[in-house]
């Protein structure tokens, strides 16, 4: 043990050493930036920050306060300034959203949910699995954290496949582990409240840019690309992974694992009205002027008073690391408008950026592919939509008049893929829950190839709609 010990801290010391070096090697560079003395310390520390988020020595959230808390020890703006982020809807979005997902969680509803639509549909294959893609889809807006939905979904396909009597490591039951996997965790960014990141795509936008991007307004705007993509995913994993022989999920089956889960409790009854009243919200936001954040913290108060969760599980089950690095991020972001980098960024790396900001088709494939190589080497989807969104969106706006979303939206989604099995935490989770025998990770590995051509073509097709409203 004390062996370990000492080997982590040597990999800590190391760490940081680098990291240090990285930074001191920005300021004694014999460089005019042309830029404030506060700026070029700021990229010091930023250059440093990306290398450690890179190396995954230390948790994220640790770096972001780090990496905040030099800034302020620098000099580089004041504290109101530099933490400014915490105070916005965004940061209360992502507060409250937080501990509903425990009580979404521990209640089933998101199964109970799943198997109503299950009942929907016939009881053939290619039917469950269109109604498992299309269930995972529409809870995806209910649960932010992806290692929550891969969790949760992954128990249900398990269930589905033992009604179903598929063997382990056949085609059947990758199939329809893909449907799930890839409609709720992978694609829950079509939502603005199905997915961290989105929340912190927007967080880090201009103020003027982000106002437009509600929660209607952002899924307006992946409303296309979501439809081509649902689609071709669709069509892809039936033709994939379609069974030999026929296999069925009957009514009668639905019904018994609907019974095996009881009677609805008064929490899942609650949390049901809640959330649909919470949707609502969110919806009519552009009629009522009512922030989203201001309908969940209404929520998560009313669950918490009649104890759906309780001060321990509030304390103690809620991911608060996400909330510390999602704002730190932000606020991250929001320095590079303040010290005025974002205009120096785009004019110092226009010359190599023109390279695939020619044309917009050029701009979205290349964009696609750099993050999917890219995703081999860097573990955190979170880190992965940080550095290469600050990298190219205003860079892109400027250049080509694409809207950041567009970017940003892009890149989550390739940052959702699954290259390597090391590489995406929320497939290990999914595999874990699900059996690590049950589906051979070569045999889900071509599926993340062609996950990515799709998000490609999806967002080719949708030029034509962004370029109709705007964002391009």
């Amino acid at each position: 043990m004390e062996i370990k010990k000492a080997r982590e801290y040597l990999k800590y010391g190391v760490n940081i050493l680098i990291a240090a070096l990285i930074a001191g090697a920005i300021l004694i560079l014999p460089v005019d930036f042309g830029l404030t003395r506060e700026a070029v310390e700021y990229l010091a520390v930023l250059a440093a920050m990306v290398f450690m988020l890179i190396s995954g020595v230390f948790d994220e959230h640790v770096v972001i306060l780090a990496t905040l808390a030099i800034c302020v020890v620098l000099g580089v703006a004041p504290f109101s300034t530099i933490f400014s982020a915490y105070s916005g809807t965004t940061m209360w979005m992502v507060l409250t959203i937080l501990p509903i997902t425990v009580v979404i969680q521990k209640s089933g509803l998101m199964n109970r949910i799943a198997l109503w639509l299950l009942k929907l549909f016939p009881s053939s294959y290619k039917w469950q699995l269109f109604s498992l893609s299309l269930s995972s889809m529409l809870i995806s807006p209910l649960i932010p954290s992806t290692t929550a939905k891969s969790s949760l979904l992954a128990s249900l396909t398990a269930s589905v496949a033992e009604k179903m009597k598929l063997k382990n490591q056949s085609k059947p039951l990758t199939g329809i582990f893909l449907s799930v996997f890839i409609n709720g965790p992978s694609m829950g960014h079509i939502f603005l409240s199905g997915s961290v990141q989105a929340l912190l795509v927007v967080g880090m936008m201009p103020e003027e840019m982000a106002s437009r991007f509600s929660w209607m307004g952002w899924l307006a705007a992946a409303s296309v690309w979501a439809l081509i993509a649902f689609l071709l995913i669709y069509v892809t994993l039936l033709l994939l992974y379609r069974p030999e022989e026929p296999v069925s999920l009957t009514k009668a089956e639905i019904d018994q694992m609907i019974g095996d889960m009881g009677s609805m409790s008064g929490t899942e009854k609650l949390t049901a009205v809640l959330m649909i009243l919470t949707l609502a919200g969110w919806i009519t936001k552009s009629w009522t002027g009512i922030p989203e954040c201001i309908f969940a913290i209404a929520t998560y108060a009313v669950l918490y008073t009649v104890g759906a969760i309780t001060k321990k599980e509030f304390r103690s089950d809620v991911p608060w690391d996400v909330w510390v690095y999602v704002g730190g991020i932000v606020c991250v972001a929001n320095l590079f408008t303040t010290l005025k980098i974002d205009t120096w960024l785009a004019d110092a790396m226009a010359p190599m950026v023109k390279i695939i900001t020619c044309n917009p088709i050029i701009y979205i494939v290349a964009l696609v592919l750099i993050v999917y190589v890219c995703r081999v080497f860097i573990v955190s989807s979170i880190a992965t939509v940080t550095i290469f969104y600050v990298v190219f969106a205003m860079t892109a706006y400027q250049l080509l008049g694409i809207n950041p979303f567009i970017t940003g939206f892009l890149i989550i989604g390739a940052s959702k893929s699954w290259p390597t099995e090391y590489t995406n935490t929320n497939y290990v989770t999914a595999e874990a829950i699900i059996g690590k025998d049950a589906v051979r990770f070569k045999d889900a590995q071509a599926m993340s190839h062609l996950y990515i051509a799709i998000t490609i073509i999806a967002a080719i097709m949708s030029i034509p709609f962004w370029k109709l409203t705007g964002l391009m």
